[in-house]
């Protein structure tokens, strides 16, 4: 049975040679360099360039659909902040609910990140209440007055524990 190196062409070498050889010359092409003297000797066709893509003018940004009308809040007031625990740590998971003040029912919900932190975008011109909740801890009511636009930016909320309930 022949071994693998019997196999082996005598002059492998020279194979590897044709190869880069190849190679140098498909890349000279590519750029250019070559494509009239040695194409037109061997009788080699090559593509020719393409031309650059033409640069389009910039479109004006992308309208709402006709019938549905961006929500007043998009450009609202932000109310962001953080939620702690006694200790201080934050607390993840609490949920946030917001109504504005004259109204029984809430209207937007956020929950807290890992980091304790939330933000929303409300509607300007309102007054709001927010209400802390979290397993564990003491509901907590703020509130915030996006008419003047204060107390929306950085609330911290620092719940205490429900008597006999456990924190997370």
């Amino acid at each position: 049975m022949p071994t693998r190196d019997s196999l082996r062409h005598p002059n492998s070498a020279v194979r590897h040679l044709n190869r880069w050889k190849v190679l140098v010359f498909a890349w000279l092409v590519g750029f250019g360099g070559l494509t009239g003297g040695i194409c037109a000797e061997r009788g080699v066709s090559l593509p020719l360039p393409r031309a650059p893509l033409p640069v389009r003018p910039s479109q004006p940004p992308a309208q709402p659909p006709r019938g549905r009308q961006r929500p007043s809040y998009v450009d609202g007031f932000l109310v962001k902040g953080t939620v702690f625990t006694e200790q201080g740590f934050a607390l993840p998971d609490a949920e946030l609910r917001i109504r504005r003040t004259n109204e029984k029912k809430y209207r937007w919900t956020v929950r807290t990140d890992r980091r304790g932190e939330f933000a929303i975008r409300v509607p300007k011109s309102a007054n709001y209440e927010i209400s802390v909740k979290a397993r564990g801890y003491q509901e907590q009511k703020h509130a915030v007055d996006a008419k003047a636009g204060e107390g929306g930016d950085g609330l911290i909320f620092r719940m205490s524990q429900s008597a006999g309930g456990k924190s997370k």
